[in-house]
């Protein structure tokens, strides 16, 4: 993902004046030794970000993580990519953003161009939802839901930019997840790409530990009234 340090803050410390939709998009489940967990993916949309920014403002990294030999630019730099998220949240077609909650608590957002030809990963990031207290797969479940939808629409094959200074091993996060090294031309000057045949093997591989149930309803939902958002 490409990080424009845009400083996005959050200007408003008060949610209870701002409306804020967004669309159920499924109900998922994760297998991990032998632990289920539920999760909650919402689709974002352009009604209104101001209360992303809310709860951004409240996700305080630095508190939450307990990471040993964290920089502050390294913090300031995984902020950033939560903060980019939220700004392509008011973007529309071919972009397109999700949220991810357990406990209604949020815990990772996605913004990503869904395009037949080359699909890209914008923005992913993920975070605790309490003090040390990881949400396991949960970016896996995020770039599912990329894998899942990109097969729906017969995409030829999803790219991405490294964050260059990372506390976490993003290549080997990625490569795990199909990607390799760009070697052919692209149009977002990407590092990593994963083609049809590859995301789609994963995506079928992780449906042993990820169940992504697609809601029935697309109704829209009042997340300020279903969040939990005092980390």
């Amino acid at each position: 993902m490409k990080i424009n340090l845009v400083g996005k803050q959050a200007c408003c410390s008060d949610a209870s004046q701002i409306n804020f939709k967004a669309r159920d998009y499924a109900d998922v489940k994760t297998f991990v030794s032998g632990s289920v967990s539920s999760l909650k993916l919402y689709e974002l949309d352009s009604y209104d970000s101001k209360f992303l920014d809310v709860v951004a403002n409240r996700i305080n990294l630095r508190q939450l993580s307990d990471l040993k030999n964290v920089t502050r630019r390294q913090f300031n730099l995984w902020k950033n990519v939560i903060n980019n998220a939220i700004l392509m949240s008011g973007f529309s077609d071919p972009q397109r953003s999700f949220l991810l909650t357990k406990n209604n608590r949020p815990c990772g957002i996605l913004s990503f161009k869904d395009l037949q030809e080359e699909s890209y990963i914008d923005y992913i990031s993920t975070w605790p939802i309490s003090k040390g207290k990881n949400v396991k797969l949960a970016g896996t479940v995020l770039m599912k839901t990329a894998f899942d939808i990109a097969k729906e629409n017969d995409t030829k094959k999803i790219s991405l930019t490294l964050l260059s200074d990372s506390p976490f091993d993003l290549t080997k996060f990625y490569k795990n997840l199909s990607f390799q090294d760009m070697k052919t031309k692209s149009v977002y000057d990407a590092d990593l790409v994963s083609y049809k045949s590859d995301y789609v093997e994963k995506s079928k591989e992780l449906e042993k530990i990820i169940e992504i149930n697609k809601s029935k309803s697309s109704e829209d939902v009042d997340l300020k009234r279903i969040l939990d958002i005092n980390y």
